[in-house]
């Protein structure tokens, strides 16, 4: 393991911009020549670090019961981060809305071997060609379309459409279409566009990711309505597997862009400088 990875092991509790920031000197301060033996163990480096270091947001804003509760994910993009944290080994987290977990996608990736724990930082970010960085972003307003599309077969089935499904997939409680419909069309849009807000590069990639989960999960919700309104006799049993796509989605919103910011690099930059060895 290397010194960087060594000091990266030692600051996994800080949010991920301010340790990403705290890296990327590091490494800028080792290519220019500087012997790690100067800066002192990977433990008195990490110390120095993490006395000058943010109050860290990696933990929830509550618990009760033990089950953390989260409220600050909408506003504060270190909380987003968690959700894409390769350095953090955890693959439960805590959820960046409401009371639960989450799945951290960047240790995920990292068990998968798709990324190493160090491969996601300012520089990485920065190198991802603008063609990926312009498909990413327009997902989640694909989405929203698919939801509207989705929606208007559900809307055209009836006053009533389908609102819930028992544990068989079958329809067990109906509810006014308007009630049931409007909320995932405001959904989607509202997800769509506020991943669309300026934002730094790495918050903007969590941004989109997150925006195509919602509008991802809010145009299979419309499509399992419209198929249950035409059908309300057959079992739906995909409904208990209804975020698996959206998530998959988000993932790939992830860790695609990244590789390609390590492959431009590889190609354009300096590999040494950048401590990166390009998959």
């Amino acid at each position: 393991m290397s010194y960087v990875d060594d000091v990266a092991a030692r600051l996994r509790d800080l949010p991920r911009p301010t340790r990403a920031a705290a890296l990327q000197d590091l490494r800028d301060l080792l290519a220019e020549g500087m012997d790690p033996a100067e800066l002192g163990t990977p433990d008195e480096y990490a110390a120095v670090l993490r006395g000058g270091a943010p109050g860290s947001t990696d933990r929830p804003a509550a618990r009760i019961l033990g089950v953390p509760v989260e409220f600050r994910g909408a506003t504060d993009s270190a909380v987003r981060s968690r959700i894409f944290d390769p350095s953090d080994s955890r693959v439960l987290v805590p959820r960046l809305l409401g009371l639960g977990w989450t799945v951290n996608l960047g240790a995920v990736a990292v068990r998968l071997g798709l990324l190493r724990p160090d491969d996601v930082d300012a520089d990485v970010v920065a190198h991802i060609p603008p063609r990926v960085t312009a498909a990413t972003r327009a997902v989640p307003w694909a989405l929203a379309g698919v939801t509207a599309l989705g929606v208007g077969a559900a809307w055209r089935t009836g006053e009533r459409v389908p609102s819930h499904w028992g544990l068989t997939g079958r329809v067990d409680r109906w509810s006014d279409r308007r009630a049931a419909l409007l909320p995932l069309v405001t959904g989607a849009v509202g997800a769509a566009w506020w991943a669309s807000r300026a934002a730094p590069p790495e918050d903007r990639l969590v941004r989109t990711a997150v925006g195509a989960w919602v509008a991802g999960l809010t145009a299979k919700m419309a499509a399992v309505t419209a198929l249950s309104a035409r059908r309300p006799e057959a079992a739906h049993p995909g409904i208990a597997l209804i975020g698996v796509t959206p998530t998959l989605a988000a993932a790939a919103l992830l860790i695609v862009p990244v590789r390609a910011g390590l492959r431009a690099i590889g190609r354009g930059g300096d590999p040494a400088a950048s401590g990166k060895d390009i998959p």
